[in-house]
């Protein structure tokens, strides 16, 4: 009987130890190399081979020299968690719109982008980041999936 008693205990102890270490963020959600995104980035789109392709290339600030555009998407991202984003205007009249940003804490390798109202304005997926090169996939979340409604 005591040892009944004591592989129940045990059980109980098991279920409760994975059941606390599920709900514990995962420490993969933080991006690895996460120190090469403060800096200001640009879409390098020559660089990608086919247009259509989900993944977009960007490239720090003094990288090179982009041959000349309409419109190049810019990102700022501070360390402070306070980001920077160009927003296309119909008129050519491009700002700079500030926000927040942070780590997703559901998904791994998720950078959410968020205006100052903390409403979630753009998402993406971390595939390759390095010094001088970020490889994203932009995510649309469903309403009932976004990240503001869990």
């Amino acid at each position: 009987m005591k040892t009944i008693y004591r592989n129940l205990l045990f059980l109980i102890f098991l279920f409760l130890i994975v059941t606390f270490f599920q709900k514990m963020p995962d420490s993969s959600a933080v991006p690895e190399n996460l120190q090469y995104l403060y800096q200001i980035w640009f879409h390098s789109y020559e660089e990608q081979k086919n247009h259509a392709e989900p993944i977009a290339i960007y490239r720090p600030e003094g990288f090179k020299e982009f041959p000349p555009s309409r419109f190049r998407m810019k990102y700022l991202f501070k360390e402070d968690g306070s980001c920077q984003w160009l927003v296309l205007h119909p008129a050519d009249a491009h700002y700079l719109k500030s926000g927040t940003w942070e780590v997703s804490r559901d998904e791994t390798q998720v950078i959410l982008i968020y205006n100052q109202q903390h409403n979630l304005q753009r998402s993406f997926r971390i595939i390759e980041i390095q010094k001088d090169l970020l490889r994203i996939e932009s995510i649309v979340f469903l309403p009932e999936e976004s990240p503001e409604n869990k």
